[in-house]
């Protein structure tokens, strides 16, 4: 008794399956089109995020030093410039961020029309 043997067409080699709109072919091509989006992407995130968590601890410095009566307080002055420097940073990160998102997404669809428009089929006009 011979088990089934399964073979698999050149065109059957699983990425043309659609995850989130796009195949994984086409997001194979915008991976390598732009190598370090990922990169970038993480990068920008983490940062914002960081930047997030240094203006929460300068926030609370600056309340302290607007309270008075800590020992350890930071002088006021210094404690609202840097939080400045904090929201500054995280929106920028931020910012840096969604624009890497939607740059990744606009190459996504930029590919996948050109994808639509390489599988037209040119007839030659009757003369």
């Amino acid at each position: 008794n011979l088990s089934p043997i399964l073979f698999s067409t050149p065109n059957d080699d699983g990425l043309s399956e659609k995850f989130g709109g796009y195949t994984t072919k086409q997001r194979l091509r915008e991976e390598v089109e732009s190598p370090f989006r990922k990169v970038r992407l993480a990068f920008f995130s983490f940062s914002a995020a960081s930047a997030s968590v240094a203006l929460y601890f300068s926030s609370l410095a600056a309340v302290k030093a607007n309270i008075g009566g800590y020992s350890d307080a930071i002088p006021l002055d210094d404690a609202l410039q840097s939080c400045a420097i904090n929201a500054a940073g995280a929106i920028g990160f931020a910012l840096l961020s969604v624009r890497e998102l939607k740059i990744g997404a606009a190459n996504l669809e930029r590919i996948a029309k050109g994808g639509m428009l390489a599988r037209l089929v040119v007839d030659p006009a009757v003369e």
